[in-house]
C-alpha cells in the first residue's frame, strides 16, 4: 500500500536528487522550517509559545479577537494599521509599541520552552544527512539545529560551517567546496549584533546559550519576525548579515528540498521569490501526514503548487516527512522530559 497522498519516502527522492547525471549536478540544498522544530516537540507550535508569552492585556486582546496562535498573523494586522496610521498622519505610538512587544515576545516565548543543550538528543541519522547538502536554510530561531550540528560532530573538518570567523560575522571567511554552508535566514537565538552592529554569535563557555539569553536580554537576540513579507525584507536589507544569507538564497540554483515550511505567501513571499528565479531546478517538498486524511494531503500538495507556480509540476516532488531524519519520531522524549520537570 503506498503512503498518503501518493507521498513518496525520503529515500526514494534522495536517489533522484544526488544522482550523477553528468552534467556537474551539485549537491541540493535545503530549506528548513518550524515544522522541524514541531518534529521535535509539540511545545515549538504558535499555541503553545503563545501560551508561554507573557502578554499584556491588549496583546492578549488582539490574540483573542483574531482568533489565533498565529503570531505572525497578528504581527501582520498590526503592520497594516501601522501603515494606515502613518498615511493619515495620525499617532501610532500605541500601536508600535503593541507590534514589538508581541514580536519580541516569541522570542522569548521560544527561549522559555526551549530544551537545554544537555537534554537533547538529535536524531543521530542527521549526522550523516545534513553534511550531504549544498547548503542548509533555517528560518528557525530556537537552538535545536545548531546543537545538532555541534553534537553530531558535523564541524570536524569544516563539514559544515557558519559564516562566522570566531564570533563574528564574516563575508570572506574562505571554506572548501566541500564543506555544507549553514545560514540562519532570519536570525536565531544565539546571534545577536555588537555595538558595532556587526552580527556575532554567542559561545556557551561557563554558562549555557540560555542562561547567557537571560543575562544579555532578549532584546539584543538577532532576528528577523515582522509580520509581513516586505517588513522582513526591509529588517533583511539593514543587517549585513541577513542579507549575505538572503542574496546566496536567490543565487542557489541547486535543487531544492523544503522541509518543515508552509511559504506564506502573505509572511514568506521573500522566500518564494527567490526560490522561484531558478524554477528548471527539482524541488522536493516535505508533507506532514500526522492526523491528516487523504483529501488533506492532496489539499496541501495542490497548495504547495500553486505557490511554486511557473515551476513545471514534473520538477516538484512531494515526500513523507517523517520518513527524513528531521523528522525521525522519538526526539521528543528527552524534550517533553525536561519540559515536564521544568521548576523554572
Amino acid at each position: 500500500m503506498g503512503r498518503l497522498g501518493g507521498l513518496l519516502e525520503w529515500e526514494m527522492v534522495k536517489e533522484t536528487l544526488f544522482q550523477d547525471d553528468g552534467v556537474g549536478r551539485g549537491k541540493p540544498s535545503i530549506l528548513i522550517g518550524n515544522g522541524a522544530s514541531v518534529a521535535v516537540s509539540d511545545t515549538f507550535r504558535y499555541e503553545a509559545l503563545k501560551d508561554r508569552a507573557d502578554f499584556s492585556a491588549v496583546a492578549q486582546k488582539l490574540f483573542d479577537e483574531i482568533g489565533t496562535s498565529d503570531f505572525e498573523l497578528v504581527l501582520n494586522r498590526l503592520g497594516t494599521a501601522i501603515q494606515v496610521n502613518e498615511l493619515h498622519g495620525l499617532d501610532g505610538t500605541a500601536i508600535t509599541g503593541t507590534y514589538e512587544e508581541i514580536r519580541e515576545s516569541l522570542v522569548d516565548a521560544v527561549r522559555e520552552v526551549h530544551i537545554r543543550n544537555d537534554s537533547y538528543c538529535p536524531e543521530t541519522a542527521l549526522g550523516d544527512e545534513l553534511p550531504s547538502y549544498s547548503t542548509i536554510y533555517s528560518t528557525n530561531y530556537d537552538l535545536l539545529l545548531y546543537w545538532a550540528i555541534m553534537k553530531l560532530d558535523c564541524i570536524r573538518d569544516q563539514k559544515i560551517i557558519d559564516m562566522f570567523q570566531g564570533m563574528q560575522f564574516d563575508r570572506a571567511r574562505e571554506f572548501s567546496d566541500e564543506s555544507t554552508r549553514l545560514m540562519y535566514l532570519h536570525g536565531a537565538l544565539h546571534l545577536f549584533l555588537n555595538s558595532q552592529g556587526i552580527c556575532c554569535k554567542r559561545r556557551t563557555h561557563d554558562l549555557s546559550l540560555l542562561e547567557q539569553l537571560d543575562v544579555n536580554g532578549v532584546a539584543r537576540v538577532h532576528f528577523v519576525s515582522e509580520g509581513t513579507s516586505a517588513r522582513k525584507m526591509a529588517k533583511i536589507r539593514s543587517s549585513d548579515y541577513l542579507s549575505y544569507c538572503y542574496e546566496h538564497l536567490q543565487n542557489d540554483k541547486n535543487d531544492i528540498v523544503i522541509y518543515g515550511h508552509s511559504l506564506s505567501v502573505d509572511s514568506d513571499k521573500h522566500i518564494l521569490d527567490a526560490l522561484l528565479r531558478h524554477p528548471e531546478r527539482m524541488f522536493a517538498v516535505a508533507i506532514h501526514t500526522g492526523g491528516k486524511e487523504e483529501a488533506d494531503v492532496l489539499t496541501e500538495k495542490r497548495g504547495f503548487l500553486a505557490k511554486l507556480g511557473g515551476v513545471d509540476e514534473e520538477r516538484v516532488v512531494f515526500f513523507d516527512s517523517s520518513t527524513h531524519p528531521l523528522g525521525f519520531p522519538g526526539q521528543d522524549t528527552p524534550f517533553d522530559a525536561h519540559i515536564e520537570g521544568d521548576d523554572q
